[in-house]
């Protein structure tokens, strides 16, 4: 432990408190998962089956918004850059998280969500996914959330983007094939 906390994968917020992973811990993690392109072929056939187009478009893109906010426990948001809409789901889980239990981290967490709607479509994004940790975050304001975004073709050739918002602490590896998943899926209909 001590030797984590050295080279500054742990760090300890309080002298009562336990060690916690640093930005840098979970910038290793995401590094390795994104490196070895973890993929669960089982857990895309059952998205796959979910998400068979076979209603209008909004119908459908409100599915998949709750779908993936559903499977990620994460506030999930799908915004079509051409018209200009956005959907957003997950809030009653994200809620439940012990990051969520003071009105102060909810007021940080709104904050985030505000300048993330605000400037994301003006993202530099390339053709993978892309995660913020923490302080990795490109919008000002607060640091302790984590940020997973890619830019997806939707059914219709419509060009947007697919998000996962939440806790440092999310589950990356789950989140991360999620939307990996998602995006081959849109490329299959």
């Amino acid at each position: 432990m001590q030797k984590l906390t050295d080279f500054g994968f742990l760090s300890q917020p309080h002298t009562s408190a336990g060690r916690v992973p640093t930005d840098k811990a979970y910038r290793f993690f995401v590094n390795n998962i994104l490196e070895n392109n973890l993929n669960d072929k089982e857990e895309k056939l059952k998205i796959e089956k979910k998400l068979k187009k076979n209603q209008d478009a909004v119908k459908w893109i409100q599915f998949l918004t709750k779908e993936l906010a559903s499977l990620s426990s994460s506030l999930a948001i799908i915004h079509l850059c051409g018209e200009d809409i956005l959907w957003k789901e997950g809030w009653e889980d994200l809620l439940q998280e012990p990051e969520f239990q003071t009105a102060n981290q909810i007021s940080h967490f709104v904050k985030f969500l505000r300048t993330f709607e605000e400037k994301a479509d003006k993202m530099k994004l390339d053709s993978g996914v892309s995660v913020f940790i923490g302080r990795e975050n490109p919008f000002s304001g607060p640091r302790e959330f984590s940020l997973i975004i890619s830019r997806c073709s939707f059914p219709d050739k419509e060009e947007g983007f697919i998000s996962l918002l939440g806790p440092k602490r999310m589950a990356y590896d789950k989140n991360i094939a999620l939307i990996n998943h998602v995006r081959e899926i849109m490329l299959e209909l």
